[in-house]
């Protein structure tokens, strides 16, 4: 190894050496000018051609534009003759070897917490189709912070840059690679495996597979059982192990179906002991229509959806045998009845056995529900209008909100009231109230303009900030984005409320520049993204963390008459029904007359992201669900079976389908590929404010019951067979 120590590489002296590996040095460096520090990585390669320097630059640039809160930034890059290095921040807390250094048996929640951090950075490069090939402790540094950086893009660098096939191919650290890596096959699921790999060492204190060399370790991976993880780690939960066993599986189709699934299952394992479902295999006729040609990859295509989720295993077409609580096979959706009572709706999206509901007691009765669009519950607990309801994060509860001001939360099947919160305010798209991550606390709309978050077990606020629904969490818990009224988007520290971006790109020339009306935010699955729709007809996919644009979608614009942008609604009365000529969420008629603009927009309520984070799915008052890929903008599909305002869509966990709900009590079904049409619901009679898919099937105890609001009114339940 050639020491730099003292040299000067570009605008940065080397110090000293940091660290050391199979294909760089990292030194520290100090900038000639700023004397600001930084790390500076020398790579081991030379690269002698103009050609291959080219090759290296580009995919240098490529990294550089990776913006993540878990993965380090590089902020220079250069070639010192033929030797390419480059120049990233400096994270003072040295890495997770140091940290826990070999034979160290890491506590569970902090397995967890890297888990999480990692996934996280890893989906995001995978989106890009970055395989980052080398996930290992010592690329997995610490900020000032302690939060987790991931490392060391190097070896894609060299892998995406080299012309030697070899070399593309087989490179990483053996005792976390994957099997089909091995084999000269690397995809993203080889990361999720060397992530894996690293969870059985940080728990058990070793690595999965040891030997007395690489090819030896390297065989073992191949075709060795991986030896149980109890033996190791007794007292471990079962449902940890089934995870951390699923995602080391030999076959990568046997996998979690993105590292980023890996991480929730995790999460979901260690918090509710929910145990992830058997491999299911699904075929290539689940990709989207106008996306199956793959041939503007920058690498190999990404892995096909060929499992569906350990989250969504209950929400395809087969039977529900594991159904304990309330599982995938599950969809709450709200609308109006004539007396404003009817207030949720769960229903049976696929064929199950007879189910039981909670063991916690209950006045309703308990009826077998074996059909697709069996009504499994309905609550009628508030005293108006229903616009929000989210199923919590281990799919017991259910958080409502109403016109009446109010917030519930109650058992989604026996309909148990736990607790109300007063002071509610009215959102669109079912996007006023919204479950942690880790189910335990609730952000909230309220009257007085402010967004307030609050434990759900003790009722105490633990936040408040000024602001509006829609309110999205990012899957991590650690950001809230909310609207502004007709400002920003604002994304915000969950904890402390500080401002990371506000973003201002929905405006509306027409008007002076003016902000128009945020109807709806989604944060993408690995939260790397946000995408909001609002009263300027445009979906926009953007960074949350620096606030700058990703893609714009325009489907939805069309020519003809509609009313003044940020109205809520309606374009033309050919073909409608007379219910299309009322507001959609209060069934109000219309006073301001439509008037024409031309291209003018039409009012998205509600946006939906597919699981694997490469589409979107938009809800608008154009009667139409529109498919869109996330990160180019281009139109995908459309779904035309509604006949007026479409308010709400929602995406199954496992990919395949879609359910939108419209202002005629109207709720379709169908495959998200084909757009064919499984079921129609017509068991409302009013405006379809919200649908949600539940999250998983809980084979863990119920959670914790709250007591009863003392001000809370008596309420009745029922629980019936469509």
């Amino acid at each position: 190894m050639h020491n730099y120590t003292g040299q000067q590489f570009g605008s940065y002296r080397l110090l000293r050496l940091l660290d050391s590996g199979g294909f760089a040095d990292v030194y520290l460096g100090e900038h000639i000018y700023l004397h600001t520090s930084n790390a500076v990585k020398i790579l081991q390669i030379h690269f002698f051609n103009a050609e291959e320097q080219q090759d290296f630059l580009r995919e240098a640039q490529f990294i550089a534009h990776l913006h993540h809160p878990h993965i380090i930034q590089v902020q220079d890059f250069s070639l010192r003759e033929g030797i390419p290095f480059l120049v990233m921040s400096y994270a003072p807390h040295g890495n997770l070897r140091q940290r826990h250094h070999e034979g160290t048996h890491v506590p569970l929640a902090s397995v967890v917490a890297y888990v999480n951090q990692a996934a996280s950075a890893s989906q995001y490069a995978h989106h890009r189709q970055l395989i980052h090939r080398d996930i290992k402790p010592e690329n997995l540094l610490l900020d000032e912070h302690d939060e987790l950086l991931l490392s060391d893009f190097g070896i894609a660098i060299i892998a995406r840059s080299s012309r030697s096939q070899s070399l593309q191919e087989v490179v990483g650290t053996v005792t976390c690679m994957a099997p089909e890596q091995i084999q000269g096959r690397p995809r993203p699921a080889s990361d999720q495996y060397a992530l894996a790999a690293l969870a059985y060492e940080w728990l058990s204190g070793a690595p999965p597979f040891e030997g007395e060399s690489a090819i030896d370790i390297a065989s073992k991976h191949l075709y060795a059982p991986l030896p149980p993880l109890p033996t190791r780690v007794p007292g471990l939960p079962p449902a940890v192990t089934a995870v951390i066993t699923t995602a080391l599986a030999k076959d990568f189709r046997q996998r979690f179906e993105s590292v980023q699934a890996f991480a929730d299952a995790l999460e979901r394992a260690y918090r509710f002991g929910t145990m992830p479902t058997p491999a299911l295999q699904i075929s290539d006729s689940t990709t989207l229509p106008s996306e199956r040609n793959a041939a503007q990859r920058r690498e190999q295509p990404r892995e096909g959806r060929r499992r569906i989720s350990r989250r969504a295993a209950l929400l395809g077409g087969g039977s529900v045998a594991a159904l304990a609580v309330v599982g995938g096979a599950y969809l709450g959706w709200l609308a109006l009845a004539p007396k404003k009572t009817l207030v949720a709706r769960v229903t049976l999206l696929s064929p199950s056995p007879a189910l039981t509901p909670s063991p916690t007691p209950t006045t309703a009765p308990t009826v077998p529900v074996s059909a697709i669009g069996d009504t499994v519950y309905v609550y009628r607990g508030h005293s108006d209008w229903v616009d929000t309801a989210n199923w919590s994060p281990n799919g017991q509860r259910i958080v409502s909100g109403s016109f009446d001001k109010t917030l519930h939360v109650w058992d989604a099947f026996t309909g148990q009231h736990e607790l109300i919160q007063y002071d509610y305010a009215f959102a669109n798209g079912g996007e006023g109230a919204a479950w942690s991550p880790d189910g335990t606390s609730i952000a909230s709309n309220r009257s007085d303009q402010t967004v307030r978050v609050w434990g759900v077990a003790t009722q105490q606020q633990k936040l408040s900030v000024s602001g509006n629904a829609p309110i999205a969490w990012s899957p991590n818990g650690r950001y809230l984005a909310i609207a502004s009224g007709s400002g920003p988007v604002y994304v915000l520290n969950a904890s402390t409320g500080g401002i990371i971006v506000s973003y201002r790109g929905h405006m509306n020339t027409d008007l002076g520049g003016s902000l128009l009306g945020i109807n709806t935010v989604a944060w993408s699955p690995d939260g790397a993204y946000l995408a909001t729709g609002g009263s300027d007809g445009t979906v926009q996919v953007w960074n949350p963390f620096s606030g700058a644009p990703i893609s714009n979608f325009t489907g939805h614009m069309t020519t003809g008459t509609s009313l003044v942008p940020g109205t809520l609604h309606l374009s033309s009365t050919l073909h409608r029904p007379l219910a299309a000529l009322a507001d959609p969420f209060r069934q109000q008629s219309l006073i301001t007359p439509a008037r024409p603009l031309s291209a003018s927009p039409y009012v998205i309520y509600s946006l939906a992201w597919s699981p694997d984070g490469n589409y979107l799915a938009s809800a608008c008052a154009d009667r139409t669900v529109q498919i869109s890929a996330a990160m180019s903008g281009q139109h995908v599909f459309t779904y035309s079976n509604h006949i007026v305002n479409v308010l709400t869509v929602a995406w199954s966990p496992n990919g395949k389908r879609i359910v939108s709900g419209d202002a005629y009590s109207k709720i379709f079904l169908w495959e998200a590929a084909t757009g064919q049409t499984i079921l129609t619901y017509s068991g409302h009679t009013g405006n379809i404010y919200s649908v949600r898919w539940s999250p998983t099937a809980s084979s863990s105890p119920p959670a914790p019951r709250i007591p009863p609001c003392r001000y809370g009114r008596q309420q009745t339940s029922r629980t019936s067979q469509a």
